[in-house]
């Protein structure tokens, strides 16, 4: 029998296994918990693990190595760079990373309990129906922004081209442009507090990199996906429809 519980992570490398319980960060690198190589191009402290707001997350503590998650379930996988932290939502991947001689890899398992397992509650009451990961609810006209937001990612992963504008995006959904800002607006609050960062910004180039790091978590972390582009035609509120007054 299993003597795993709830979030905490297993990771392996070379043999050696590691059970890492949410109370506590665990760091690999060449002189880290989990100690890899003695190649000195790679840092002591390249990665940690840290569990915050229900999930795990990892933060690429290096200054010039990027981190790499491969999904082993699927084709995924998401590139973290130095600086950067991101949410762990593979139960089974690969941890990668390449110092200047040496490639290396580990794998990572979590065991993890739904939002409403973990809080007891089940799905709230009210208007704010739809709970995603990191237990972050989202009204109905939150998360038909969301979707408009990731729309072009959602239909094209590979796409390079600039995110459009909210005027234009306000005008695909029949909405007027202060409505969607303020959609959007809330939306980067409600992540931001709930620990997603780069999502606080007052300039307008700020306004656009919070627009794009709001899609790359939503992405990563699979709150938003393909099957959700019917929802910009199955729940798209006409403009009379009430205001939420908190959304």
């Amino acid at each position: 029998m299993s003597t795993e519980r709830s979030n905490e992570l297993v990771i392996e490398y070379l043999g050696e296994t590691h059970v890492v319980s949410p109370d506590r960060d665990f760091t690999f690198g060449r002189a880290a918990d989990l100690s890899l190589d003695a190649d000195r191009t790679l840092h002591r402290v390249l990665g940690r693990f840290i569990f915050r707001q229900g999930l795990w997350w990892v933060r690429n503590e290096g200054r010039t190595i990027p981190v790499t998650l491969v999904d082993r379930e699927s084709r995924s996988r998401l590139s973290i760079d130095a600086g950067r932290e991101a949410v762990l939502t593979f139960a089974n991947s690969t941890v990668r990373f390449q110092a200047r001689k040496t490639p290396f890899e580990f794998e990572v398992r979590q065991t993890v309990v739904s939002s409403s397992e973990a809080d007891g509650t089940g799905d709230p009451a009210g208007t704010e129906t739809t709970v995603t990961a990191g237990r972050v609810p989202l009204t109905d006209d939150q998360r038909l922004a969301l979707v408009m937001l990731a729309k072009d990612d959602l239909e094209d992963p590979h796409r390079t081209g600039p995110m459009r504008s909210n005027a234009e995006m306000a005008r695909s959904l029949g909405w007027k442009l202060s409505r969607f800002n303020r959609k959007i607006d809330n939306l980067c609050a409600k992540f931001s507090r709930a620990g997603v960062p780069g999502l606080r910004g007052s300039t307008d180039q700020l306004a656009i990199d919070r627009r794009s790091r709001l899609v790359e978590h939503c992405l990563a972390t699979r709150i938003v996906s393909r099957d959700d582009l019917a929802l910009l035609e199955a729940m798209r509120p006409t403009e009379t429809s009430p205001e939420t007054p908190h959304g």
